[in-house]
């Protein structure tokens, strides 16, 4: 009789077939990162199965009691990445022997049910679903929990980090973006008799406070306190924590100062993240390891310092918009060889773009030095291999010609040039740039006529042009228009021009995610022409 099924990736389609519910020897069933669809099998004839692994696939409907009702045998069970909904039945947790249960990213809804006999379980992955209530207290019961992620969920009350100790094993805990209210009773713990944690993730969750408990973390590689209510100053012990210390974001608080100076700071943190708090002061220095960076929204309001690209070796996304920042452009942010996302946005910085940050470009993907007070003109320095996708550098005082090797730019989306003083006819030798989505030239000196009737390629992918407030003459050619194709929306039997709206994504509930997605933002939903 067949005991096992193993076929994961096999872009399999339909449903699992129901003749499967019959094969009552069976102990292993592997059908992960498939296109099933359909509802979940029931397996309660097959009284010896170990391992259940349905995730990834396309799974619908709700899972009821008594589809776990005789797999006493059960160890691990997977069901990740569906599209699963209704509640959680109870039966789940009266399996005596289950050591692993993933439920996360479905549509399960209402409350948690009571604890039962789970007390093998080490790992319970509820994130992202729709779960709300309380967590319920007999949690602390497990005392063999290594992981626990309830994160992105609707669950409400209290959650007291003292009771911490009662897990000894736990390693990752991830309560970010619930409605709870997370809060640390110094009084009634004891520092040493926390578990090592290796991921901490409270983003979210109404924390006022640093935890005390923190400091004798020695384990620690990731650490999210994001969007949270702490105030005051980051304290020097945080960059202390551990050696393995690998993520810290501390952005969307209101903190104000850090206690001391970032020196010899030689801790392993390759992701620090302090946007949208209230810090002041100089800019502080970076660690020496760190491939993102994100130090804006916040008051800092020095110059930054001649000697910053030696400390960005290893810096791919670095941004300090939104500041008060003043003084140039340091020449030196050219030896940052990896640098991929460089945002100084909404400064006050001056003098003119130095001629090698153009040159760097074929590692640059998005430059962002938009709303600074910046003058000169636009270094025609970019290379043959440009990686630009995104180049913005809206209101300032940029003159002179347009940069002709920036048709080297062949994978640009964003050109954002609006606001400047660029005298130059309309760039027609951007029309090889088959990716350009936005073509911002508005209000500089452009002039002569709108169009490129010589040359070759279109604008298929074009979504917003703003060339108004410039010198142009003529009319519009019609076919120029009708080969933006981007820019209609088809509704039903219509098409048309469509608006949708925006929001401010600056605190979003993504936790850490080195992925500049903000500055990516293409604005790949609207449709525009002005």
């Amino acid at each position: 009789m067949l005991s096992k099924i193993d076929v994961p990736s096999r872009n399999f389609t339909g449903s699992i077939p129901r003749s499967m519910e019959n094969l009552t020897q069976l102990i292993y069933v592997d059908l992960s990162m498939n296109k099933f669809n359909g509802s979940v099998p029931f397996f309660s004839m097959a009284k010896n199965l170990t391992l259940i692994n349905l995730s990834s696939n396309l799974l619908t409907g709700q899972i009821n009691s008594y589809h776990w009702e005789n797999l006493t045998n059960l160890v691990f069970l997977d069901l990740r990445y569906n599209l699963l909904n209704g509640t959680i039945p109870p039966s789940l947790f009266s399996l005596s022997l289950l050591q692993k249960l993933q439920l996360s990213n479905n549509q399960f809804s209402g409350q948690l049910p009571v604890f039962g006999g789970i007390s093998l379980l080490d790992t319970l992955d509820l994130s992202s679903n729709k779960l709300e209530g309380p967590i319920p207290k007999p949690i602390f019961n497990l005392k063999g929990l290594k992981i626990l992620s309830l994160s992105s969920n609707n669950f409400s009350g209290s959650f007291p980090l003292e009771l911490l100790p009662q897990l000894k094993n736990l390693s990752i805990l991830d309560l970010s973006y619930n409605r709870l209210s997370i809060y640390y009773n110094e009084i009634n713990s004891s520092y040493s008799s926390f578990p090592q944690i290796t991921t901490l993730k409270l983003a979210s969750s109404k924390l006022r406070i640093f935890p005390n408990f923190l400091r004798k973390q020695s384990k620690l590689n990731t650490l999210d306190l994001s969007q949270n209510q702490i105030s005051g100053e980051i304290p020097n012990w945080i960059w202390k924590l551990s050696s393995t210390l690998f993520q810290l974001n501390l952005s969307c608080n209101s903190l104000l100062t850090l206690e001391g100076p970032l020196l010899n700071v030689t801790s392993n943190l390759s992701v620090l993240d302090l946007h949208s708090n209230q810090l002041q002061g100089q800019i502080p220095l970076f660690p020496q390891f760190a491939t993102y960076l994100d130090y804006s929204r916040n008051n800092f309001n020095s110059v930054i310092r001649t000697d910053i690209g030696e400390f960005l070796s290893y810096t791919i996304f670095f941004s300090l918009s939104s500041n008060k920042l003043h003084g140039i452009i340091p020449v030196s942010i050219c030896n940052a060889s990896n640098l991929q996302v460089l945002d100084v946005s909404n400064n006050s910085l001056n003098g003119s773009i130095p001629k090698c940050l153009t040159a760097i470009s074929g590692t640059l993907a998005v430059l962002n030095l938009r709303r600074n007070n910046l003058s000169g003109t636009v270094p025609d320095k970019f290379p043959e291999h440009c990686s630009l996708k995104t180049l913005d550098l809206n209101g300032n005082q940029i003159g002179g010609q347009f940069p002709k090797s920036l048709a080297n730019c062949t994978m640009l989306e964003v050109l954002n040039l609006g606001n400047n003083q660029i005298a130059d006819t309309f760039p027609c030798l951007l029309k090889n740039i088959s990716t350009l989505r936005v073509l911002v030239l508005r209000s500089n000196k452009f002039y002569g006529r709108f169009g490129c009737p010589n040359a070759h390629g279109n604008w298929s992918m074009l979504q917003i042009v703003d060339i108004a407030l410039n010198k142009f003459s003529g009319e519009i050619p019609g076919r120029a228009v009708t080969t933006w194709q981007a820019m209609m929306v088809a509704k039903g039997d219509r098409t048309r021009p469509e608006f949708p709206r925006t929001r401010d994504e600056s605190c979003g509930d993504l936790g850490i995610t080195p992925i500049p997605g903000s500055l990516l933002k293409t604005m790949s939903s609207f449709t525009k022409e002005d």
